[in-house]
């Protein structure tokens, strides 16, 4: 599996949980429904096999996207769309080792 997402523009965070201080600290700029839901994914990086000379430790990777229009209040619409980024995982990138989805935060502001 490869690092992409089919169809979802995911940006690399530097540490992980950086988006989510960033959406929390910008809470007080944003008025009437709040800011767009926040999607926090981890991935796990495991290194090629067909390598075993060349020394690449596993890795985690934090990637993060906006989600706007999803109905927040239905748990089944949001396990859904969390099961459709699961299922959208890109499946190349064999020779470049796999991503696989470790964790996934989704993260909405109720206005009410």
């Amino acid at each position: 599996m490869s690092e992409n997402i089919v169809h979802v523009q995911e940006k690399l965070e530097l540490r992980v949980g950086d988006a989510l201080i960033a959406r929390q600290k910008s809470h007080a700029n944003f008025t009437a429904l709040g800011p767009p839901d926040l999607c926090v994914v981890l991935k796990d990086y495991s290194p090629p096999r067909f390598l075993p000379n060349v020394v690449i430790k596993p890795q985690r990777f934090s990637y993060f996207h906006w989600v706007l229009g999803l109905d927040a209040s239905s748990s089944y619409a949001l396990s859904n769309y969390l099961d459709l980024l699961i299922s959208n995982q890109d499946k190349k990138g064999v020779t470049r080792g796999s991503y696989t989805i470790s964790s996934l935060h989704y993260v909405t502001y109720n206005a009410f």
